[in-house]
């Protein structure tokens, strides 16, 4: 009984330095989700603005300030009337598919943890939307 004391007693310091070894892994993994979290909702709603976009212009022919106005306007956060962001509607060139058309939004979002510096501190996020027009023909 009274070895098991004595063993106690040289042991009270371990767990407070298992936790500051510790303790920086999880803070960087906690701050890495974080920037991963808030990325993937930024490029969900880019997405989102993008078929906004291409709903918007599919049902009647419209100019490329008129779908970047709505695609700008569907969203709140992030802001895409910055210049960190090209909006882009486009038409096919050639008499192949007049009605077709082609919105691309792209961002850049800045990572606001430690972790995201280490990668650079902004990440592209790109959305494609490919569409047609129901009445009439892309200008």
């Amino acid at each position: 009984m009274m070895r098991f004391r004595q063993l106690k007693k040289h042991d009270s310091g371990a767990a407070t330095v298992e936790m500051a070894l510790m303790a920086p892994f999880l803070i960087l993994l906690a701050f890495g989700i974080i920037d991963l979290s808030r990325a993937l909702y930024t490029d969900i709603t880019i997405n989102e603005a993008a078929q906004e976009g291409a709903i918007f212009a599919s049902f009647d022919v419209r100019t490329a300030t008129e779908v970047r106005d709505q695609i700008i306007a569907s969203v709140d956060n992030p802001d895409l009337s910055g210049a960190d962001t090209v909006i882009t509607y486009s038409c096919p060139t050639g008499p192949k598919n007049p009605d077709d058309f082609t919105i691309t939004v792209t961002h850049v979002y800045p990572l606001i943890t430690p972790v995201g510096a280490w990668l650079g501190g902004s990440v592209t996020l790109h959305s494609e939307i490919d569409g047609e027009i129901f009445l009439g023909h892309c200008p």
